[in-house]
């Protein structure tokens, strides 16, 4: 086979295994020197993609070719990182304005209107998966990237939820990869949050609940309570004031089925004895003193 045979050969191979996209250093590698290059820019068939990319097509880039591009732009080192690695896991709902990446601590960070590249200091190849192409975080890893770079606390929680939600990680699995990661931003939060996910011993809503009214002054609630709806069944009831109930729904509370449930339970309560306050438990955690403020204007409009 000849040599253009060859660099042919090559080429099809990198426009197939990475979506079109070649950085100059794998160009080089194959026997592609600059003025080929420059000429199939020039011609038109090629496109540059900042100094160090090729896309061997034109026209806009679609979302897969965007990741490679982020990737090859990066070196030899870069993966995706964050969002964008548990998009690759089939995270849904959170999609990213650019491109999300890592680079070792020595690599370049940068800021690119589609890709945005951190550096990190856990880019080991352990923490890169196998055989992802791009080459990708693995799921823990990524998971507290995106923690790390999530703006909020509220988003952040809202994303632990999505990833048990979604089935992309089991709820005690989270809670565990929580507690390995000291350095994460808003951790105490994160663990509590997983915890409510988790349920059980490891959820801290009712004492912390307890602890809100205490400090709004409205009195300790009664706890848990059951009353009996107008069709004689069972209702638990989160707490009970004297003159009003309060529900508590727990990071998973969106299911379409509990949640539907959930609205048929609190119209009976109402109808049939009090009024009903419901607070997200994340609310708890995280806006308490719009929850302090709320119990008290119920305890003034329903003292009894």
């Amino acid at each position: 086979m000849t040599q253009a045979a060859l660099r042919a050969h090559a080429l099809r191979r990198f426009a197939r295994d990475q979506a079109g996209l070649i950085s100059r250093a794998q160009l080089h590698v194959i026997g592609v020197d600059a003025d080929y290059v420059r000429n199939q820019i020039a011609a038109g068939r090629w496109q540059a993609w900042g100094r160090r990319v090729v896309a061997l097509t034109t026209g806009p880039l679609s979302s897969e070719q965007i990741a490679w591009l982020a990737v090859l732009d990066g070196g030899p080192d870069c993966v995706l990182a964050g969002l964008s690695a548990l998009e690759r896991y089939g995270l849904t709902g959170f999609g990213t304005d650019r491109m999300e990446t890592a680079v070792p601590k020595d690599g370049h960070p940068a800021r690119h209107d589609l890709f945005v590249r951190r550096e990190s200091r856990r880019l080991d190849p352990a923490a890169v998966h196998p055989v992802k192409r791009p080459p990708t975080r693995r799921l823990p890893v990524a998971v507290v990237d995106a923690l790390q770079s999530i703006a909020t606390p509220v988003r952040g929680c809202a994303l632990l939820a999505a990833l048990v939600q979604q089935r992309l990680v089991r709820p005690g699995l989270l809670r565990e990869l929580l507690l390995e990661t000291r350095t994460l931003r808003h951790r105490k939060t994160y663990i509590r949050v997983a915890g409510d996910i988790e349920g059980g011993a490891h959820s801290l809503t009712e004492i912390d609940f307890v602890r809100l009214a205490r400090e709004a002054g409205v009195g300790r609630p009664l706890g848990q309570s059951i009353r009996v709806d107008r069709s004689g069944r069972r209702r638990y009831v989160d707490a009970e004031f004297r003159g009003f109930f309060v529900e508590v729904d727990g990071a998973l509370h969106l299911k379409p089925l509990v949640w539907w449930e959930d609205m048929f339970r609190q119209n009976e309560l109402v109808l049939s004895h009090k009024p009903v306050l419901r607070f997200p438990s994340v609310g708890i955690y995280l806006r308490r003193d719009d929850v302090i403020e709320q119990l008290r204007a119920a305890a003034r409009r329903w003292p009894d």
